[in-house]
């Protein structure tokens, strides 16, 4: 049996870190896209009632880079 390549042990660490989370959906927005759709709610609310929504389980969150995204639990 041959030794695997550093690339395929990269490959396959990162395929198996990949499985651990859930996609982002197409529908996922950001507090900014949600703000634009309720313009007139204040900001601070926002944000208490979206981490509620996910505390409860209602909805989901996930980041990508630096860019938080949420979505509502299915």
């Amino acid at each position: 049996m041959s030794k695997p390549t550093i690339e395929q042990q990269i490959f396959d660490d990162v395929a198996s870190l990949v499985a651990r989370y859930e996609p982002i959906p197409d529908g996922a927005k950001t507090v900014a896209e949600l703000q634009e759709k309720f313009p007139d709610l204040p900001l601070a609310p926002l944000h208490k009632w979206v981490n509620s929504m996910v505390k409860s389980g209602k909805w989901k969150k996930a980041r990508r880079g630096n860019i938080t995204y949420f979505w509502p639990a299915k």
